[in-house]
């Protein structure tokens, strides 16, 4: 149940596989830090769905239906055809409920690229899709009978976190088929890994482009927090750092910040090193917090508050 706030909140983007229990203890975290946290982690087959297909371009023409939750965007594969439709409506879930709590500001927390995928969404409703409509002059997202703000809300993204993310998979799918080995049952694993190895492979290196293209030249231009490893065997370094550089000449070195673990696993950083982590995510947030001041100019100490998948 969603609930009204004075507190902040950050939107914590689940990786593929991740399960609302293993992000406890960074709801923990923002909780020690006067932070409430929203939980979203994407389905896996909407993940599958997202390494081929993501959100519309500024070019293309989008009919957004009255009342509809869902724009037509999927993924060619062998047995049919892919959705990323969770992912567009957990985006637009977290929104409304960022509306209904009212909360003074927020962080996006992302973890690997399910989280990306996630956030991809969020960023095309908060910021691309208003543009792609302004000819129409519409100021407000319909969604389950409700107005959403977006002006509101983009006044009040603070910052964004990106953990072992994002990760350049090169146009490839076995990057995702990689990432499925982390998810049970075998079953299941075995279900998914199927789905991928049908992706359209042109299809695949033409989105890949696309995503890693938009997140070198986003312009929202809000503080970023880069966190990762150079062991980390799913999302590689060495990209990772040629993309932060480019997000510092694009937004400026102050707001792009980073910490190098050096030999933390895959979305493990805080798990080895909770002290650094905390740390740094600290100062953070301290820094995020200047952006945007409190309407009562007072931090409540309430119970932490989560919303699940």
């Amino acid at each position: 149940m969603s609930l009204t706030t004075t507190r902040p909140v950050a939107v914590l983007l689940g990786w593929l596989g991740c399960r609302p229990q293993s992000l406890r203890r960074y709801v923990q975290l923002y909780d020690n830090h006067g932070w409430d946290a929203i939980i979203r982690i994407a389905t896996p087959e909407s993940v599958v769905a997202a390494v081929a297909r993501g959100p519309p371009s500024d070019e293309q023409q989008v009919q957004w239906q009255k009342q509809s939750s869902v724009l037509p965007c999927r993924a060619q594969a062998g047995g049919g055809e892919l959705s990323t439709k969770d992912l567009q409506q957990f985006a637009l879930e977290i929104l409304d409920e960022l509306q209904t709590r009212q909360c003074p500001r927020f962080v996006v927390h992302v973890f690997s690229n399910g989280g990306c995928f996630l956030w991809e969404w969020l960023r095309y409703f908060l910021f691309q899709q208003q543009q792609q409509q302004q000819q129409q002059q519409q100021q407000c997202v319909t969604w389950n009978n409700s107005n959403i703000d977006i002006h509101n809300l983009q006044q009040r993204l603070v910052g964004r976190i990106f953990d072992s993310a994002p990760a350049h998979y090169g146009g490839k799918s076995n990057g995702i088929e990689a990432a499925l080995q982390h998810i049970t049952p075998t079953t299941e694993k075995n279900r998914l890994i199927g789905l991928a190895k049908t992706l359209n492979a042109s299809q695949v290196t033409i989105r890949h482009d696309e995503f890693w293209n938009n997140l070198c030249h986003d312009s929202v231009a809000v503080p970023e927090l880069y966190l990762y490893s150079e062991t980390d065997l799913l999302t590689a370094y060495e990209p990772l750092e040629k993309l932060i550089d480019r997000r510092r000449d694009m937004v400026g070195k102050q707001n792009v910040w980073t910490h190098n673990f050096l030999d933390s696993e895959h979305c493990c950083h805080l798990l080895k090193y909770p002290e650094q982590y905390e740390d740094m995510l600290e100062k953070f947030l301290a820094s995020c917090s200047g952006n945007v001041s409190d309407t009562n100019g007072e931090s409540r100490s309430e119970s932490v508050m989560i919303s699940k998948m």
